[in-house]
This record gives structure tokens, sequence and C-alpha cells, in this order.
């Protein structure tokens, strides 16, 4: 008779390691919990992100436009009768009112720095209102206006009780700068089109000489639309750009204030209203994932709900190297909302994973055949096991309403991710016959085939797959159209170098792509939802729809996070959110859970863990509901 491999015995104190880590894991984040994630809950209003609308209740959608698009937009209100004029001077309001917002100014020395264009018509007004408001208003301009064809100017000149300096004649500028307790850039805004030149060059440069002093107190710096020198469709920052602590734009996003690398130049990018209506910025399907937006994704959680109800998560995943991941997403799962977390993991995984989430489900299988072997007797799950987890027919054994494929897999489980995305196809191919049959049964219209990658309908069977880390890896190496191997419903979760592997491109290439193009085009082309991670995440689905996250935090680069993230969009999905709104919320959820978390630790860059992220979800959750 054949005998079965029998697993090497392991020494004792492998055991107690085991056991003595899996505990710190679980108990230590809870200790973090209580004594930090409990004030951690966003009251601040950049807990909910970098770039946010003046109104954080607002549903209004917030686009994200470049220039061209932009000039569109407010061509076509102007034509319907809101005009460029009106438009100015709701601009210049809201930045008066966002100054004021940081407090009284009243003999305040404000600095204000005036272009040529329309960015400088936006700066008078707002000197205007500030010198109304009691604050000692100096204006430098870059180039001489003249009151009698300059209206805006003619009134501010009248409202101040003095002209406008012209900074490449008059001479006292540096010493304006180290007087001045707020200065507001309205020298170039969306008007960059390459290096900063001319007027406009030694007017910034003046500024910076002074900024620099010797024992300068920096003052607060006010954007107007976008730092001057940035780029706003490029993000390509000028070396003579201020760095402002706030940027006031108007009517929608620009392109420019989204990448990481300006964040700092941009500070926190506040969207004002200038009257734009919806049908102005139509076809235009980029937009920021706003608390707002957030919480009307919510899913709904009846009082007389139960765990079924509420969805049922498996996560595959785990190898000697990597054995805490699959613990870290499957608490992702439960902390967003899941009724029951299945953890497929190897043995040695097996042993401790209880001890650190007794809460989960542990499915087993024969260890001779599912997992492969290590020299160890350990390693990652194999083929046999997707059979175990997933039998044929696709109506036999436990169905799961979505599945994480990938957390700490390992490289070694290639035909185990083959293996398990040929079943779950069936399963989700099987769970969308059995919808169709329904809505035939009950003379009801079906909203998508089988193969519809953003499928809505929520029924009985598998609901969503979420394709994660090493399973990604191992996927985009199967074969050059892996992604024909997708079901229908997918969500990609890569970072830049995952998403290098996907294209079999340098990651260099990926980093320097734009992400707002590059996502869509893939999610098009792949027929699922990708979610490009990093700063300004940018989320996208098959339909042409992008989302782009309002957050840019190292809090989240550190290992683990993007787990509890997986786990957060399996969850979403389980509970049954289509995959664009799933990961959509998840991100947000998961982004926001982090910059909380980091607050409340009295930290902005670092030191966070991911459990920490997970368990402080339900409480980002709450916040969203008292908006």
């Amino acid at each position: 008779a054949a005998h079965r491999p029998i697993m090497p015995p392991m020494p004792v104190w492998r055991y107690l390691a085991c056991i003595f880590f899996a505990c710190t894991a679980w108990w230590l984040p809870g200790i973090a919990a209580d004594s930090n994630v409990e004030r951690g809950l966003p009251a601040e209003l950049h807990d909910w992100g970098r770039v946010r609308s003046l109104d954080v209740t607002s549903a209004k959608s917030l686009k994200v436009l470049r220039v061209a698009e932009m000039v569109q937009a407010e061509a076509r209100a102007n034509a319907a009768g809101h005009t460029f004029e009106r438009m100015m001077h709701m601009a210049g309001i809201a930045v008066a009112e966002v100054v004021l917002s940081q407090g009284n100014v009243s003999n305040k020395e404000v600095l204000v720095l005036v272009g040529t264009g329309n960015n400088g018509g936006d700066a008078l007004v707002a000197a205007r209102e500030l010198g109304s408001a009691g604050a000692h208003v100096s204006l430098w301009l870059t180039r001489a206006r003249d009151p009698r064809v300059d209206k805006v100017y003619a009134e501010t000149v009248a409202a101040l009780g003095h002209d406008g300096k012209v900074a490449v004649v008059d001479e006292g500028l540096t010493q304006d700068v180290l007087r001045a307790q707020i200065i507001i850039d309205g020298i170039l805004g969306t008007a960059v089109v390459g290096p900063v030149r001319g007027s406009a060059a030694a007017t910034l440069h003046a500024v910076r000489q002074g900024l620099q002093a010797p024992g300068h107190q920096q003052p607060t710096i006010i954007a107007v639309d976008i730092p001057s020198g940035i780029n706003p469709d490029t993000a390509e920052p000028d070396l003579l750009t201020l760095p402002a602590s706030i940027t006031v734009t108007f009517g929608a996003v620009k392109r420019g204030h989204l990448e990481g690398h300006v964040a700092h130049l941009c500070g926190e990018v506040l969207v004002a209203d200038i009257g734009l209506r919806e049908e102005d910025t139509t076809g235009h399907n980029v937009s920021v994932i706003t608390a707002a937006v957030a919480k009307s994704l919510l899913p709904h959680r009846p009082l007389w709900g139960h765990k079924g109800t509420f969805g049922s998560v498996l996560v595959a995943g785990g190898c000697t190297e990597f054995p805490g991941a699959p613990t870290l997403a499957a608490r992702g799962a439960y902390r967003a909302g899941a009724g029951l977390v299945a953890v497929a993991v190897p043995p040695l995984v097996r042993t401790t994973a209880p001890i650190a989430l007794p809460e989960a489900v542990y499915p087993d299988g024969d260890d001779a055949q599912c997992f492969t072997q290590r020299g160890d007797g350990c390693g990652s799950l194999s083929h046999t096991m997707a059979s175990v987890l997933w039998p044929e027919p696709a109506s036999a054994g436990r169905t799961y309403k979505a599945v994480l494929l990938g957390p700490g897999l390992g490289s070694k489980a290639s035909l185990f991710v083959t293996a398990a995305l040929q079943r779950l196809r069936k399963q989700r191919a099987h769970a969308l016959r059995k919808e169709d049959d329904r809505h035939e049964t009950e003379g009801t219209p079906g909203h998508c085939d089988a193969s519809g990658p953003s499928c809505t309908r929520k029924g009985k069977g598998l609901r969503g797959i979420v394709v994660d880390a090493d399973a990604l890896t191992s996927l985009a190496s199967s074969s050059p159209d892996w992604w024909h191997q997708l079901p229908s419903g997918s969500v990609l979760t890569p970072h830049p170098g995952e998403m290098a592997k996907m294209l079999r491109v340098p990651v260099g290439d990926v980093i320097a792509q734009d992400t707002h193009l590059l996502a869509p085009r893939c999610a098009r082309e792949w027929k699922a939802v990708v979610v490009l991670k990093g700063a300004f995440t940018v989320i996208a689905a098959p339909d042409g729809r992008v989302g782009v996250l309002p957050f840019a935090s190292p809090a989240l680069g550190v290992a683990g996070t993007g787990d509890v993230l997986g786990g957060a969009i399996a969850s979403l999905l389980a509970q049954g959110l289509p995959a664009y709104e799933a990961a959509c919320l998840g991100a947000f959820l998961h982004a926001a859970g982090a910059t909380s978390v980091a607050r409340a630790m009295g930290s902005v860059d670092g030191g966070v863990l991911a459990s920490e992220v997970a368990d402080t979800l339900p409480r980002i959750r709450a916040a969203l509901l008292r908006l």
C-alpha cells in the first residue's frame, strides 16, 4: 500500500514561538485600539483626506478636470448665463472665507500676490474682502493694471484705499514678505505651460528670498487654484513654486493636485463652488471619492440581520514566509462588516492563526495533497486545495459570497491560483445563471450576463473575487493574456510593482505614466475593476468610471495594510456592493482609518500597524454615518 508523506516533527520551541507571536498579534493591537484608536475618530476635517469640498457633506460630484476641460466647463456655464465675472467673484469670496476660517484677520498683515490673468482677479476679490474684515492688505502685482479698464482692480483699490505695487518696479517686496502673516498666491494658477519666466519668476524669487531669511516666522500661504508654477495637467512643479498650506481651487479638482510628489506643495486642497452645474462637466468620468460619496455607498445593516445577512468571505493565502497576511485580511473583512470569514491556509499557519483570529473559521484539507511540501514540512496552498474549497459541480459544497486570493500566498502557489480561478469562474457563471433563472421565473429583468464585469445583482451565490498580492504576480506570469482567466466581477489591487509585472514592463514605466489614464485603460482591457494603489489611489471600472482617493499618507506605507484593504473590499462584495462601489468604499475606509489612527498616535507619517488600521474601520463607518 502507498504510504502518505508524513510531516516531520517540529521542535517544541517552534510551536511555543508561533503561539507567542500569534498572541502578540492578537493582544497588542487590542491594547492599541483601546488606548489610541478610540481617540482617533475623524473629528477633524482633514481626516477625510487632503482633497475635499468646502462643504464636506455635499453630495455633489467632485470632478477631476484638466485645464482644457475646465475651460470648456466654464464656457458652458457662461453661455447658460452664469457669467465669468460672477464665477470670479465667487472664487475670490471663497478664498477670503478660507482665510477667515483660520482665525480673526483684524490688524493682521496679509500679502496678496496678483498675476495678470483670472487667477489674479480671484486674488483681488479676496484682497478686497479681507481688507473689509480689518486686515492690513499689501498688493503686489506682477504687471501694472489700469483701473480705468480693469473693473475688479479698480474696486479693490477703492476698497483698500491704496494702489498695488509692481514687483519688478517697486522695492520692498521682500520686506513685506518678512512682515506678512498670511500670503495669498494668485500669480499664475492654471496658466502654467512651462518654466516660470519674466515678472512672475522675479516676483516668486523675491518672495522666496524673504521666506528663507534666518529666524523668519513662516506665514500661512494660501494658493489660488493651484500653487504658482505647478503644471495643472502634469503636476510638474517649478523650482520657484511656493509651498502652500492650503490650496483653494474652484469648481473641480485639477489633475495636478493629485500627485504624491506635489502633495506637500499643494497642502490641503479645498474645492469651492463657483456655480458650475453637473451638465457643465458632463462627459468627464474622473471624480474624487469624498466622504459624502463613501457615506452614500455604505451597505444597509438591518436591525434583524444575522451573520448570513452580511455575507461570507473566504481568504485563501498564507505560506511559511508570510503567515500573518491571511489573518490581517480576515480581520479587515470582519471589521468592514462581513458576517463570517473563512481562512484557507497551510498547516503551520493554521496551527497559530486561530489564536490571532479566533472568530474566523479554518477549512481543513488533506495535508499530503492540498499543500506543497518544503524541507521543513510546510509550504503553501496547492492546486488540490482548490478542489476542496470549490468542489464541482459548482452547486456542490459551501458557497462563499466573496473570495480574496493572494495575501501571503508566496511564490510557490501558481498552480493553486490557476486552479482556483478556473473553479471560481464556474461558480460565478453558475451564480449568474441561477439569478437569470430567478428573474425569468419572477418576470423581472436581469441586469447583466455572466461575462459582465460590473454585475449589480446580489443573488445567493458568489458575488465577486478580489485578486491581490502574490496571486496577481502568479496570474500575470501564467500567460500573456492572463486576464482571460478572471471571473466576472473581479477586483485587482496592484501596487506599482505588481502592476509592472501584470503589464510586463519595468516598474519605472508604470511610475512615469499618468495613473488616471493607465488604470481605466487596463480596467477596460482586463474587464475587471483595477485599484492602482499609491498616493491618491486610482480605482477604475471597465465601463469608464474612475475614482481617486483624496489621501496621500505615508501612514499606509507599512507591511500588511494591503492585506487589510483586500479583506475590506471582499467584505463589501459579500455584503452586496457591486465591484466598483466595493473597491471605492473599501479603499476610502482603509485610507481614512490609517489617517485617523496616525493622528490619534500623535503622528502623521508612520508608526501605524496594519492591525490597527483594520480595527478602526468600524469607527470610520460610524463617523461617516454622522456626517
